[in-house]
């Protein structure tokens, strides 16, 4: 009786044995079946161990059956693979839908709105008080213009503009021009408008006046070589020195070859540290001029920004 029971056990160990040894049957699109268990899942397919013996090739996940496909995911290995192709009910998808829907809940503390700016509140911003510092530093910086422009001392005019910002550099605007000598400069209202004729021609318009064309050389032939006549000096504070001022005063230097009114005479460009004595302007700019010295020929570069003093005078003249 012990050995007939004990057979039973055995033979019910074998038939579990048997089932877990034995593999799934796994049905392909095309009418195929597989009878295996999977040996290698990839991304791409399942390679299975034969029941039969032996390996298949590798099957694709999209030629499993539905029932294949469920059978397969119940394996945590090929669970994250065979999902994606599992096609769900129409059921399951509305249900899920209804669980993803957004309920919009009302908010409850909210920041107090402004409704209206008012104009000094909106200058108490960081962008307000931004604009605020670039316009008090431009307003530095045109006090700084206006010291050199009226030759007055930049500390003082800059300082009474930081404490009176646009009201500082429109006073000392106002105010005439210092000299070197700290003298204000009371310039004539047409001195700045009417062109001061060049002494030669000054000379020879007169002879004209007086006694035809025959006096003009004459006039030019009397007049010592000396230098007698009195220079014409244009000095910063009285004009505006830039390309204009050149080109509208000294107009009979840009010529190669000088007129008779021009070939005696010199333009001395005098800045803070040196004077050049030219014979010609030869190039001009809006910021600069060339000159062609008259001793060693050469040009030279002047800014105008650098220039003092321009004065007309004959080039046996001395300083």
């Amino acid at each position: 009786m012990r050995r007939f029971g004990l057979f039973g056990w055995i033979v019910v160990f074998c038939g579990i044995l048997v089932t877990r040894l034995a593999g799934a049957e796994y049905q392909l699109t095309n009418g195929d079946i597989i009878n295996g268990k999977p040996a290698s899942i990839t991304e791409e397919g399942v390679v299975f161990s034969l029941d039969i013996g032996g390996f298949s090739r590798q099957v694709r996940w999209t030629r499993f059956t539905q029932e294949s496909l469920k059978e397969l995911a119940k394996d945590p290995k090929a669970k994250k693979f065979a999902e994606p192709f599992i096609d769900i009910p129409p059921e399951v998808r509305q249900q899920e839908k209804k669980k993803k829907d957004i309920t919009v809940r009302p908010v409850e503390n909210r920041l107090p709105r402004h409704e209206k700016i008012r104009f000094l509140a909106a200058w108490t911003t960081p962008a307000g008080l931004m604009i605020l510092l670039l316009l008090y530093g431009a307003n530095i910086y045109a006090a700084y213009e206006v010291a050199l422009f009226r030759n007055r001392p930049a500390a003082l005019v800059c300082g009474l503009s930081a404490v009176l910002p646009v009201l500082g550099p429109l006073v000392f605007l106002s105010l005439p021009t210092l000299d070197e000598h700290g003298a204000e400069i009371h310039a004539p209202p047409e001195s700045a408008e009417a062109p001061v004729p060049l002494p030669h021609a000054a000379a020879a318009a007169g002879s004209v006046a007086a006694g035809g064309g025959l006096g003009i050389a004459k006039t030019a032939k009397e007049e010592p070589s000396g230098g007698a006549m009195a220079p014409a000096v244009y000095k910063r504070g009285d004009f505006t020195f830039n390309r204009r001022f050149v080109e509208t005063k000294f107009s009979g230097f840009f010529r190669v070859v000088p007129t008779e009114a021009e070939k005696d005479l010199v333009l001395v460009v005098r800045t803070n540290k040196n004077e050049y004595i030219a014979k010609r302007v030869s190039r001009i700019s809006s910021n600069e001029m060339h000159l062609a010295l008259l001793r060693s020929g050469v040009e030279q570069m002047v800014p105008f920004a650098d220039v003092t003093e321009f004065q007309i005078r004959h080039k046996d003249a001395k300083a």
